[in-house]
């Protein structure tokens, strides 16, 4: 049985203004702020909050917001138009349960003698998973009994990531990469135009005061944040090089898919934008954390993420192969599974414009979720992707591969014992697949399944759960 997250009540609401109002309060007196686009390590890591100082500009801001955020009625207009220009003035919500932390593995020289016993440990817990797996039973499903996705990597959070993506830009900033991506000059270019125009001009107040977390709304930030980050890869990347012709690539597939979306509804619009922002931004922003760690990480709740988004549609055209307005459905249930799984992000609560016109949209979508949550395996899927080097995650996979090569130092195997006389304690061997038949793991090949999920577990992206106690009698 499926069980709906309940939406936020109206103190919920209420409430959450003063909060904002305090928080920059004690912004304006202290003269500085979180750095909001480093939290996502302290998140995961609970490693020490980054903080910027603030502006004599920025402290009066916080000072006048704060004062605002405080006075009953008034508070919640200010709110309101905050929230909809993204303002930085807005802190996020914080999680009212602190998760267990990953350990932070450093990358860094050690001695020999410290390798050579950093290995051993780690054969010594591979053997232990391997043998996990019994007798005529398959490595996939002991790994999948024994073990579980982290926290970390299911719950999602799109609207963090966006973070570094906060602009002033409005939705029409798109139009000049087109000449830079060497865009044709067809009517396809109006078509794009009339695309964007729709959304450049901010809705009025009342409309914002309706409804937060209105389509229109949700569009025009995510498309806001899609110029910026345009903006800020074009001004980083070398010119005429590689990397400049794959950002040209991710600008001309925005540009393709948003004509495309807008052929249709709204809700069509979203469904891209999910996509889009999911595969061009936030695989981008993995790329720029602090760590290969972290990296990692990123990449693996940006891999799931889009896994679900796929197996929610794929069981909705399965379900509803005559259904023509297939989208609105997507967005209504997306919306619940969003709520389910406490995935948070804007474009994953915003739902459907015209979800109410579908007769049956209430039976359709429950008849998928339930489905959904019966064929949703996060672990079998990510072990499954993995394993293999053609899977569709290769970024989140070579990441992986690059990271053991230098915590675990594969490119100085030893073929012979040590000087001791001890057997060399040599990993690659023992998580490439079948090195015979496949290239080693070193070079990229085929991995065992227990060898992949010790990569995943001392990264901290899955863990095993302690055995419960027996209850007495």
């Amino acid at each position: 049985m499926v069980v709906y997250a309940q939406a936020p009540s109206f103190a919920d609401l209420f409430i959450e203004p003063f909060y904002q109002g305090y928080y920059n309060l004690q912004d304006a007196v202290r003269g500085s702020k979180i750095d909001l686009v480093n939290s996502i390590a302290h998140e995961i890591f609970r490693t020490p909050l980054t903080m910027k100082a603030l502006s004599l500009a920025g402290r009066v801001s916080a000072a006048l917001v704060g004062i605002l955020l405080i006075i009953p009625l008034v508070n919640a207009v200010v709110f309101a138009v905050l929230k909809i220009i993204d303002s930085e003035l807005i802190h996020p919500f914080q999680p009212q349960v602190r998760l267990e932390p990953i350990h932070l593995l450093e990358v860094e020289a050690i001695t020999p003698e410290a390798m050579t016993a950093r290995k051993r440990v780690a054969l010594a817990r591979l053997a232990g998973i391997e043998q996990m797996t019994e007798p005529n039973q398959e490595p996939l499903a002991a790994l999948t009994q024994n073990f579980e996705p982290s926290v970390h990597i299911l719950r999602f959070s799109l609207d963090r990531m966006l973070y570094r993506y906060r602009t002033e830009h409005t939705p029409s900033k798109l139009y000049d990469f087109m000449d830079w991506a060497r865009i044709p000059d067809d009517d396809r270019r109006n078509a794009f135009r009339e695309a964007i125009n729709r959304y450049d001009q901010p809705l009025g107040l009342g409309a914002m005061l309706i409804d937060l977390n209105s389509q229109e709304i949700t569009v025009r930030t995510l498309l806001s944040h899609l110029a910026e980050y345009f903006s800020q890869q074009q001004a980083s990347v070398p010119v005429e090089s590689p990397a400049e012709q794959a950002v040209k690539r991710q600008f001309v597939n925005v540009y393709e898919s948003l004509i495309d979306a807008d052929n249709n509804c709204i809700d069509q619009t979203l469904s891209q934008l999910q996509s889009l922002v999911l595969d061009v931004i936030a695989e981008g922003d993995a790329g720029l954390a602090d760590s290969t760690q972290l990296k990692i990480i990123i990449r693996a709740s940006t891999a799931l993420c889009q896994y679900r988004a796929v197996l929610l549609k794929e069981i909705l055209a399965r379900q509803n192969p005559d259904e023509r307005h297939i989208a609105d459905l997507e967005r209504v249930a997306m919306q619940r599974v969003a709520e389910l799984l406490e995935v948070n992000g804007g474009v994953f609560v915003a739902g459907a414009r015209f979800g109410d016109m579908l007769r049956r949209a209430d039976e359709q979508v429950a008849t998928a979720i339930s489905t959904f949550f019966d064929e949703y395996k996060p672990l079998e899927y990510l072990l499954k992707d993995l394993q293999p080097n053609d899977g569709t995650h290769r970024e989140l996979r070579n990441g992986i591969l690059n990271w053991a090569r230098d915590y675990y130092d594969w490119e100085h195997e030893e073929a012979d014992d040590l000087a001791d006389g001890t057997e060399a304690p040599n990993m690659v061997a023992r998580v490439s697949d079948e090195p015979g038949r496949w290239t080693s793991a070193d070079e990229g090949g085929r991995l065992t399944l227990p060898g992949l999920a010790y990569l995943m577990e001392t990264l901290g992206l899955i863990y095993q759960p302690a055995p419960r106690a027996p209850v007495g009698i």
